[in-house]
């Protein structure tokens, strides 16, 4: 795979995590820093605001250019979001137009994270 597909993909699962917020033990690190990153998403992604921040974008990269910095930071990233675009806490398709306008690409739920 090249880089900039592994990078998207990895933007993808970042966004998706707004969707569910799963984590596990080895990625809790990086979920923090993720959650925070997500923030000015958030109203959109649940639906009380029509309009993604330009702020949701700006975060969710800076986010993501200090998790491809190292592959350890990348799977632990990944794990925070792994599976979570389908959590009904969030609108349908909210999650989807967050990456297309971003320029994300959204990975399927069972992405196997230890592969990036």
């Amino acid at each position: 795979m090249n880089n900039l597909f592994l990078l998207s993909a990895l933007v993808a699962i970042i966004v998706s995590a707004m969707i569910a917020g799963k984590a596990t033990a080895a990625a809790e690190p990086r979920c923090g820093a993720y959650k925070k990153a997500s923030q000015p998403c958030m109203a959109y992604v649940q639906g009380s605001a029509e309009t993604i921040p330009q702020a949701c974008c700006d975060r969710l990269k800076g986010f993501l250019d200090d998790a491809k910095t190292e592959k350890r930071k990348k799977i632990a990233a990944c794990k925070c979001v792994a599976g979570s675009a389908s959590n009904p806490a969030y609108k349908e398709g909210r999650v989807q137009k967050v990456a297309d306008a971003c320029g994300f690409k959204l990975p399927p739920a069972d992405y196997d994270c230890d592969s990036l």
